[in-house]
């Protein structure tokens, strides 16, 4: 909660003060003092669900700055003032009820530090919505209205889908090893983008070795689908995820180093996956239950 408010008061006060270092940090402590105050007064009162109410809505608010700040909108200290209080709203009602609703019905998992990773996460697909906007723009008219529209869309999509997809993963990864494969994916098409980057050079002398980078980034997307849709087979595909990631140093540099790190961390997740032995304790739980009901 503390490194929540932290975290929202230092992207606000860089924004507000521009670089005066006193004036950030003091919007960054007097944000989570005040998260923290608020959340606790809540709880006191026994008011439940308004507690993650204010979470959500506070986790909101580094969106809405974001991109109603953005250049790509050019809208000002009035756009800045829209988005803002639309996320907050957003996250308020919508993503509230939307998070509430799949926990009831198993489909959403809560986990630890939940809010400040949404927060983050929301923070994260600014920016990752915004570069995917840059990529698209050679496709679209060259018109500031376009270019808008697509940042707009890209930005809005990833900062609500990200955050929100984190739960989604933890709840189904306790039937299939999703959270390793889907980091191992990742890390695979790292490793796959590189080779494809360098593949020109495959028809140059002596150049032979680009060549496994096409090669373990194929692997790895190939492993990773398979933790998907193979569970009983993960302490294997988990031993080779990480095998081909160390391989990928060679001649890919690991995607960048960060795909064969992402590929080293899926795969042990994967390895270390335990949700098959999880279902079966459960279901030796329910069966017991249901026993003594009987009895």
């Amino acid at each position: 909660m503390a490194f929540m408010g932290l975290f929202i008061g230092f992207l606000l006060g860089g924004l507000i003060f521009k670089g005066h270092l006193g004036g950030i940090l003091g919007s960054a402590i007097g944000m989570a003092i005040l998260l923290v105050v608020v959340v606790t007064l809540l709880k006191r009162h026994e008011n439940e669900e308004a507690a993650p109410r204010i979470m959500l809505a506070a986790a909101g608010i580094v969106p809405g700055v974001l991109i109603g700040g953005s250049s790509a909108l050019s809208l000002g200290a009035a756009g800045g003032t829209f988005f803002t209080l639309f996320y907050v709203l957003f996250f308020w009602i919508f993503l509230f009820n939307i998070i509430e609703g799949h926990k009831e019905e198993d489909r959403y998992l809560a986990y630890p530090a939940e809010y400040l990773i949404i927060t983050l996460f929301s923070f994260a697909g600014v920016w990752i919505g915004s570069f995917i906007s840059s990529l698209v723009r050679g496709i679209l008219p060259d018109t500031a209205f376009f270019n808008g529209l697509s940042y707009l869309l890209f930005t809005l999509a990833f900062s609500i889908l990200l955050p929100l997809s984190i739960g989604f993963i933890f709840a189904a990864n306790r039937f299939r090893p999703l959270l390793g494969g889907l980091l191992a994916l990742l890390g695979g098409g790292l490793v796959l983008w590189v080779g494809i980057s360098i593949a020109p050079m495959l028809f140059l002398p002596g150049s032979g070795l680009y060549l496994a980078g096409l090669v373990f980034g194929s692997l790895m997307l190939a492993l990773s689908l398979m933790a998907f849709f193979t569970p009983p087979l993960h302490r294997f595909i988990g031993c080779a995820l990480m095998a081909i990631s160390v391989l990928s140093y060679v001649g890919a540099m690991g995607g960048v180093i960060i795909g064969g790190i992402l590929g080293i961390i899926g795969g042990a997740l994967v390895f270390s996956w335990n949700g098959l032995e999880q279902e079966a304790a459960r279901a030796i739980s329910e069966e017991e239950s249901f026993l003594v009901d009987e009895a």
